[in-house]
């Protein structure tokens, strides 16, 4: 981990007033969850994404990052190229990870559109496990809270965990990039 100093933005942005000046943590660049090549990478932005095998959908942040709405963007892009590449079907229900022990932070729309979009696919989704480094801050923390409970609200067993130990749910999971060649069938 390293820090960055906290200056420009009101108190209240950060918590106690006590607090404003204190640096805060951010996340040091993560190592790839899979040893298989990424189905794809954003070119701007430390984004990856894999389609797994048992089926799953694996996002990844390489180095700190605030999602935006490009980087959701870039993330349904990647679900739909692979989905019809991969040869997803209505039967298909997938793993979804969200690997984001690097996250800094989101923007309020990118967090809307990312559920949006997560509502509009759950026919596909056996589980959603979203990944936080242990030292997020509490609007991370509030953040994840929301999306579970938007997702459980509609049934979707959907999990956040904070200790990336051991592998985390990708290795607890045995997930494995799915080749490109399964593509064709």
């Amino acid at each position: 981990m390293y820090t960055v100093p906290r200056r420009g933005r009101p108190w209240w942005v950060y918590g106690f007033r006590e607090n404003r000046d204190a640096p805060r943590t951010v996340p040091a660049p993560a190592p790839p969850p899979l040893v298989e090549p990424p189905f794809r990478v954003a070119g701007d932005r430390p984004i990856s994404v894999w389609f797994t095998a048992p089926w799953g959908f694996v996002t990844h942040l390489s180095e700190p990052h605030r999602i935006d709405v490009a980087s959701v963007r870039f993330i349904v892009a990647a679900w739909s190229d692979g989905a019809d590449a991969f040869g997803v079907t209505r039967q298909t229900r997938l793993r979804f990870v969200h690997s984001w022990a690097s996250l800094t932070g989101y923007d309020t729309v990118a967090r809307r559109n990312m559920v949006a979009w997560g509502l509009a696919v759950r026919r596909y989704v056996e589980s959603i496990d979203i990944v936080l480094s242990p030292e997020a801050g509490p609007l991370l923390r509030m953040g994840a809270s929301v999306v579970e409970t938007s997702f459980a609200v509609v049934g979707t067993k959907i999990r956040t965990h904070f200790d990336v130990g051991d592998g985390g749910p990708i290795a607890s999971m045995q997930l494995r990039g799915r080749e490109r060649s399964a593509a064709s069938s």
